[in-house]
C-alpha cells in the first residue's frame, strides 16, 4: 500500500464506524495485546480489534467464526492428575507455534500429545539430559484448522525414576501462539518460602515474569499428595490475578501477592504446594501456563 492510499483507507474505516453506531465501552480493553509484527511498513494507530468487534455486534460485519468458549476462559486443567499423566483442555489452532520448557534428569522421558476434534493427534517425545533442563519450539500442523479450536494437550511420562518428585520428568512452562513463544512468555514463576506456619501468621508469596502482554492470568494452588506409589496434583484453591500482566513486567512484586495456606472452603491445606500460573489473550485466544520449580510446605 502507498502513502497516498492511506486517505481513501481511513475514510472506509470512518464509514464503517458510522455504520456500526457507537463503539460500546466494552469492545477495547485497557491491557491491549500486541500482536507480533514484520519489520518493515507503516503502522496506523487503530485499534483494529475493537472496530470489527464493533461491526461484528452491530450485525453490520460478515459473520465469522466465532472463538470456542476455551478462549475466553483460558486453559483448564482438572482439579486432581497425577504428576506422570495429565491433561489441558486449551484452544488450539494450524500452524501455531508451540514452545515447552521443561525438567528432566538424564534416563527420564515423557511425551506431549496434541490433539483437535477428529484429527491425527500430534505426537513429540522428549529425552532427559544429564543438566536436567530442557526447551523447544515447533509448529502445530496445519490440519488442525484455520481458526482456534477447543483442543487437549496430554502429558504422559513415558520413563520415570523411582524417588523423590524432583526426580520425575516434568513441565515448567508450556504455551500456544505467537504471543506465548520465542522462550515461554511467562518465564519465571516464584513460590516461597520453602515452609510456612500458618499458626505463626506466615504467608507463601508468588509471583511470576511475563514476556508478553495478556488480557487475563490466574494462578492456582496445587497440593501434592502420594496415591498408589505416584505423586498426584490436587487443586485447593484458585485466584485470578488482577494485576496487569504486560510484557517483560514482573507480577506480584508491587504490591506483593499472598496466599494464606487456605483452600477454597478456608481450611488450612497442609502439605506441599506446587503453584501453577495461567495467562491468555480471549482474542485471538493465545495461551500459556507455567509451574513454580519450587514447591511451599505448609504448616499448621
Amino acid at each position: 500500500m502507498t502513502l497516498t492510499s492511506y486517505p481513501s483507507c481511513l475514510a472506509g474505516f470512518a464509514l464503517a464506524l458510522s455504520l456500526a453506531g457507537p463503539v460500546p465501552a466494552h469492545a477495547y480493553d485497557d491491557r491491549k495485546v500486541e500482536r507480533p509484527t514484520g519489520s518493515g511498513g507503516v503502522g496506523i494507530g487503530i485499534d483494529l480489534f475493537g472496530i470489527f468487534d464493533a461491526l461484528r455486534n452491530s450485525g453490520s460485519a460478515q459473520e465469522t467464526p466465532e472463538s470456542p468458549p476455551l478462549a475466553q476462559q483460558g486453559p483448564q486443567i482438572p482439579a486432581v492428575q497425577s504428576m506422570l499423566r495429565w491433561r489441558i483442555d486449551a484452544v488450539l489452532k494450524g500452524g501455531w507455534p508451540v514452545v515447552v520448557a521443561y525438567r528432566a534428569p538424564a534416563g527420564t522421558a515423557f511425551e506431549l500429545s496434541f490433539e483437535v476434534g477428529g484429527e491425527t493427534p500430534l505426537r513429540r517425545s522428549f529425552e532427559g539430559s544429564a543438566d536436567g533442563r530442557g526447551f523447544v519450539q515447533f509448529t502445530l500442523p496445519d490440519n488442525f484448522g484455520e481458526s482456534v479450536q477447543a483442543g487437549t494437550v496430554s502429558f504422559r511420562a513415558i520413563r520415570a525414576l523411582s524417588g523423590p518428585t524432583q526426580s520425575e520428568p516434568r513441565l515448567l512452562g508450556l504455551g500456544c501462539g505467537p504471543l506465548a513463544v520465542g522462550s515461554v512468555a511467562i518465564d519465571e514463576v516464584v513460590f516461597e518460602p520453602p515452609k510456612v506456619r500458618i499458626g505463626a501468621g506466615q504467608q507463601a508469596f508468588y509471583g511470576f515474569h511475563s514476556k508478553s502482554d495478556f488480557n487475563r492470568a490466574a494462578v492456582d494452588f496445587a497440593r501434592l499428595e502420594r496415591s498408589g506409589g505416584e505423586v498426584r496434583m490436587v487443586r485447593v484453591r484458585s485466584e485470578e490475578v488482577r494485576q496487569s500482566v504486560s510484557r517483560n513486567a514482573w507480577v506480584g512484586r508491587e504490591p506483593a501477592l499472598t496466599w494464606n495456606g487456605q483452600d477454597s472452603a478456608a481450611s488450612v491445606s497442609r502439605g506441599p504446594h506446587l503453584l501453577l500460573v495461567r495467562a491468555w489473550a480471549p482474542e485471538p485466544g493465545d495461551w500459556v501456563i507455567a509451574w513454580s520449580p519450587d514447591t511451599v510446605t505448609v504448616l499448621p
